[in-house]
């Protein structure tokens, strides 16, 4: 009769590629996705609601000049942005780079959008407004911070 071995084999923990270590997200990051997030899906909510819309036109005074199927169109492509920017905000949580560049181009438009509605009527919403998308463009543009978290320079 052979005796087991009372000596415990130590397993080797060998860590597995898919197990990379993780880098810690940068607050700026964090609150950029977040409002991201929010903005992706506001927007994918008004989408749907042009869209249902469309179908409403002769009743809404301000659309009753538009075709149905122009408020259609623009309900999808509302709809599309949308979920595009929950992919963004998803993915500058996980540090991809094309999230950031995106992320810079949605925020100078979003400002320059913003200008624009301040031309015609200026409310403090817009200010504050203006304010976060100008913040949110330089945090992703110009911070250190979160370029090395984006460019793969952030230390373990």
């Amino acid at each position: 009769m052979v005796k087991k071995s009372s000596v415990k084999k130590k397993k080797s923990k060998k860590k597995s590629p898919a197990r990379k270590e993780q880098k810690t997200v940068p607050l700026g990051v964090r609150l950029s996705s977040l409002l991201y997030l929010l903005l992706g899906v506001s927007t994918l909510i008004l989408g749907i609601l042009i869209a249902i819309g469309s179908s409403l036109q002769t009743e809404i005074p301000e659309l009753k000049n538009l075709s149905p199927n122009l408020i259609l169109f623009l309900g999808i492509i509302n709809g599309l942005l949308g979920i595009f920017e929950v992919i963004v905000s998803l993915n500058l949580l996980r540090a991809k780079n094309w999230a950031r560049i995106s992320a810079i181009i949605l925020s100078a438009l979003t400002i320059i959008q913003q200008l624009n509605e301040a031309r015609n009527q200026i409310s403090l919403l817009t200010i504050i407004l203006l304010i976060i998308w100008v913040l949110t463009f330089s945090y992703l543009l110009f911070n250190q911070k979160a370029r090395d978290f984006f460019l793969n320079k952030t230390k373990k």
